[in-house]
């Protein structure tokens, strides 16, 4: 997956936290107007910021795979706590600053930056928030190869399509790390 992939889904996994920000600077500046410089930057950079992530997310979902691989499902159950753990997880905690005083969003950015480095050296992916308004939904999945029906692989896989009604199909899955994979297209016999 590319750095610019990995950077956009970092960036739009904290979209709730973007847009209480952008509320919070649009608030001040209807109120009392102090700091206006901060609040004004602040909702530039992030409407930049997320714009372009969106762009990049959507058409990086709509290409065609480049590297996947076809494994079978042999068992598929949606994963519902995933959004809400995340939420109170990463989310809640960056509510801590106050995005209207310029040193607080200087000591917000010091930690955001660091998490964001490590995420994206690391490839590591979270709940993304824009995947659920894709309808995009998370399966906690066993899967197994077409050679080897023995060795099941346990996999968090995101998918639109209800993986739990394709049990024993085989399926195009690219790997985002270690932990998930995704289904970019829609399975066409979702009526079986």
């Amino acid at each position: 997956m590319s750095l610019f992939i990995v950077i956009s889904l970092f960036i739009t996994s904290f979209l709730p936290l973007w847009v209480s920000i952008i509320f919070i600077d649009v608030k001040s500046l209807i109120c009392n107007g102090s700091n206006m410089y901060t609040e004004i930057v602040s909702i530039i950079v992030i409407v930049i910021a997320n714009f372009f992530s969106i762009i990049l997310l959507c058409n990086w979902i709509k290409r065609e795979l480049v590297t996947s691989e076809e494994l079978k499902i042999s068992y598929a159950c949606e994963n519902k706590n995933v959004s809400s753990e995340y939420l109170l997880a990463y989310i809640l905690p960056l509510f801590a600053f106050d995005f209207t005083q310029w040193d607080s969003v200087v000591l917000f950015l010091i930690f955001f930056v660091t998490l964001g480095y490590i995420c994206v050296k690391h490839n590591n992916f979270s709940v993304n928030i824009l995947l659920e308004i894709l309808k995009y939904n998370v399966y906690d999945c066993k899967i197994k190869t077409e050679e080897s029906d023995d060795l099941e692989i346990e996999r968090k896989i995101i998918s639109k399509t209800n993986l739990s009604k394709y049990k024993g199909r085989i399926v195009k899955i690219e790997n985002l790390n270690n932990e998930y994979s995704i289904i970019r297209e829609k399975l066409i016999d979702e009526a079986k």
